[in-house]
């Protein structure tokens, strides 16, 4: 079972997200702030992780720094959300090497759309680097890094 790691302020949210992804037969933890998110993730290694960008203790930003830049979260995709999407928010974080992006209101295919994707792609991008490793080819940039989750 996939377990994926939910960070919202907001309870309600929380709550739904977490009653769809169960649905789907998703394990799911949740954290009311960026901090509370970065220690759950180093301790329960999730397969993915769902960051509302305006959190207290540790925005969705922020949150994201650490976890790229600890070894033992850094290749844990991470799927973006708020309710105030702009569109300079959207290309920053797909250019830091985001999974994805959703904006509140979602649907409840798009949840599942998106976190499928994403787990695919951690799967898809393993592999290459299992490929890359019997090669004995290096990867050498973070950007690869925040690509090969």
């Amino acid at each position: 079972m996939k377990t994926i790691l939910i960070a919202d302020d907001d309870p309600d949210i929380l709550s739904v997200v977490k009653i769809r992804l169960n649905k789907f037969g998703y394990r799911v933890l949740t954290a009311e702030n960026g901090a509370t998110a970065f220690l759950l993730a180093k301790q329960q290694h999730p397969n993915l992780i769902i960051l509302d960008i305006k959190m207290p203790c540790g925005n969705g930003l922020s949150t994201y720094d650490k976890l790229k830049d600890s070894i033992e979260t850094a290749f844990i995709p991470v799927i973006f959300f708020t309710a105030h999407p702009s569109a300079d928010i959207r290309k920053k974080v797909m250019e830091w090497g985001a999974s994805n992006f959703i904006a509140k209101p979602f649907t409840t295919q798009e949840l599942i759309f998106k976190v499928k994707s994403a787990l695919f792609e951690k799967l898809s991008k393993k592999n290459i680097v299992f490929q890359s490793s019997e090669d004995k080819a290096p990867i050498k940039t973070m950007h690869s890094y925040s690509l090969i989750g």
